[in-house]
């Protein structure tokens, strides 16, 4: 989506290691209420942690609706097709959802090291704060 947006393929793919997306997060009718999800989708959260990003998003079918999950989990749970920018990193589109849809969202602040100490590259926004 970044190359559509005139971004040359090394900036677009930096901007691929900004956000996160989960998937899916499914367990076996016969294994629900046991944790699992919750150990899944934490071990989902480390490697986001690890990693850097600044977004981890994912969506859910509203048939579904595992709202109460995802928000007991600190996440932000948008309304049904509702999308989220990623303006506020600097990136020119967003996740966009189908009417049927809910994304939900967990961001990060920004790094606040320099792209010259291991940052993030210069030509970002949150790297400007050297």
């Amino acid at each position: 989506m970044a190359v559509k947006h005139g971004y040359e393929p090394p900036s677009a793919l930096a901007m691929g290691v900004a956000v996160a997306k989960v998937h899916g997060l499914a367990v076996a009718e016969t294994a629900r209420w046991q944790g699992l999800a919750a150990v899944l989708l934490k071990r989902a959260r480390q490697v986001h942690d690890q990693l850097g990003y600044l977004l981890m998003y994912g969506s859910y079918e509203t048939e579904r609706n595992p709202a109460t999950f995802y928000t007991g989990w600190r996440y932000t749970v948008l309304d049904a097709g509702q999308g989220v920018s990623l303006q506020r990193i600097g990136i020119p589109f967003g996740v966009h959802a189908d009417p049927h849809e809910c994304v939900f969202t967990s961001w990060r602040s920004p790094p606040r090291r320099c792209a010259h100490r291991g940052g993030p590259a210069a030509s970002f926004p949150w790297s400007q704060s050297c």
